[in-house]
């Protein structure tokens, strides 16, 4: 990707608890799952509207900290062709 640059920035506590909990259910950094995310984003701008609703659908499940995703959402998702962006 290239040179790591360290940054600061401020929070809300309930994201940092969710990318927290994201990082120890994945096993993945903090700072990866930000990178991922933002790259999905500006991936995902360019995208289909039904699929950009979907992706808004798993974001807010995602930040809402309910329950997992409904099934049939997950399913949408990993029938998603990652590289049809």
């Amino acid at each position: 990707m290239g040179t790591k640059q360290k940054i600061g920035t401020a929070l809300d506590s309930k994201v940092i608890r969710l990318l927290r909990q994201r990082s120890r259910n994945t096993g993945k950094p903090v700072n990866r799952i930000i990178e991922e995310a933002v790259l999905a984003h500006g991936k995902g701008s360019v995208s289909d509207g039904a699929s950009s609703a979907l992706r808004l659908e798993a974001m807010r499940g995602f930040f809402s900290g309910g329950p997992s995703l409904p099934p049939r959402v997950v399913e949408e998702i990993l029938a998603e062709d990652p590289f049809d962006q």
